[in-house]
């Protein structure tokens, strides 16, 4: 009664964010580029709940787990979008690509920061620990070209190449050359930069809503999305973060497929968005072998949807929270339909309405385990609207009165 399949794989996201809503200018407008935006004033207000606090414990790991738990309902079993040097706190419910994921090393490094910023140190650390022989970084995350224009955003994959003449830039050190480099948002890329990217075997993370949320609803406005596929590079999906993105994966995909049918992009079938979004993402996120596809060997990440269609991957990509009966990660039940509850890796689950729809979620590792294991649902929302209300009181010190705007696991106008 439904579609069995991996475990979608969110290539790109700001998790501990992610209990804030949606950021839009008053008045609208769209922007050039992502540096255009972070200086907006009226952005810096909107994200400050988190952003005064992003360094504490207090706020990122609520903030984090929020954003776990949104994922693992709408059927995304691994997220890429930690810092290397995340708190342990996010150990335990849906994989971290960059870090506590199980399966191995931590091989994923990155940067939020413009890549012309990448001096010749910098260069020399990422080299080596591209080429460390017991422990190699295998994937690195960069914001590539986000936006359209300005901001010298156009020299960006130029002066990743090895081609940016300024001193202290790494000049004659091309970082695409180790088959390492993810590159996020790749919005003003050049016909010849996605040739060397596909030559250099450089992989992409599309992130529409995000895109168009910011700089404008025109196909010019994201990733050249049909020049990437028709040069055969891989390219995961990735939500961005629910400030200017869609909430999560599933949000994303129909995001996704709307334009494939709008700008009649053939090479977009279903089939190929949910590739995007399970075994093309495994290679992206550098778990390829291990997640991303149901095979032997290959570790238990398992959604079920219920929708029903003649063609399966359709039910995927038209899924909503009510849809997803089952969700498995490692072999252990973390999300479903109620009646299903016997399966479910605790005794300490709870009971969730998705949109009127009896489900039960697994939160806690129940009232003996340590720290933040024994969390309740309610105890983290509770921590959360904290951050955006505000008490007087550590660890919530400014009152914001913004708690009505705590974004919600499951939106049911969607």
């Amino acid at each position: 009664h439904g579609t069995i399949s991996p475990g979608l794989i969110d290539c790109h996201n700001h998790m501990s964010y992610n209990f804030l809503g949606e950021w839009v200018p008053n008045p609208k407008k769209f922007f050039n580029n992502r540096y255009e935006w972070a200086d907006d004033k009226a952005y810096e207000k909107h994200i400050e709940p988190y952003a005064n606090h992003r360094s504490s414990s207090t706020h990122f790991c609520p903030g984090s787990k929020w954003a776990e738990l949104r994922s693992l309902i709408h059927g995304t079993t691994t997220i890429q979008g930690q810092p290397s040097a995340a708190s342990s706190c996010i150990d335990g419910w849906a994989r971290n690509a960059n870090r506590y994921h199980g399966l191995g090393h931590d091989h994923v490094r990155g940067s939020i920061s413009s890549p012309r910023e990448i001096t010749d140190s910098q260069a020399e650390s990422l080299v080596a620990s591209f080429e460390d022989v017991k422990e190699p970084v295998t994937r690195y995350n960069v914001h590539m070209c986000e936006g359209v224009t300005g901001d010298h955003i156009e020299e960006e994959f130029d002066s990743f190449a090895g081609r940016d003449p300024r001193k202290n830039r790494h000049n004659g050190v091309n970082l695409l050359s180790w088959s390492t480099a993810v590159l996020i948002h790749s919005v003003a890329l050049t016909d010849a930069q996605l040739d060397e990217a596909r030559d250099q075997n450089a992989m992409m993370v599309w992130s529409p809503s995000s895109n168009f949320a910011l700089y404008g609803p025109e196909a010019d406005k994201t990733a050249p999305i049909a020049k990437i596929l028709a040069r055969n590079i891989t390219t995961g999906i990735g939500p961005d973060w629910t400030v200017s993105g869609a909430d999560e994966m599933l949000s994303e995909l129909r995001v996704c497929h709307d334009f494939a049918q709008r700008e009649k992009v053939d090479a977009l079938t279903t089939q190929k968005l949910w590739q995007m979004a399970t075994m093309d993402g495994a290679v992206v996120v550098g778990l390829n072998g291990k997640i991303g596809q149901l095979v032997v060997g290959e570790r238990a990440d398992i959604s079920v949807f219920g929708r029903q269609s003649s063609d399966p991957y359709l039910t995927v990509l038209d899924s909503r929270a009510a849809d997803v009966r089952l969700v498995i990660v490692d072999g252990k039940v973390f999300y479903g339909d109620k009646a299903l509850q016997s399966l479910a890796r605790n005794e300490h689950c709870e009971a969730i309405d998705a949109c009127g729809t009896a489900k039960f979620i697994c939160v806690s590792d129940g009232p003996k385990a340590p720290d933040r294991n024994k969390e309740t649902l309610a105890d983290i929302e509770l921590q959360l609207f904290s951050i955006m209300e505000g008490t007087g009181k550590e660890p919530y010190v400014e009152l914001y009165g913004r708690g009505a705007e705590l974004q919600g696991l499951i939106d049911c106008s969607l």
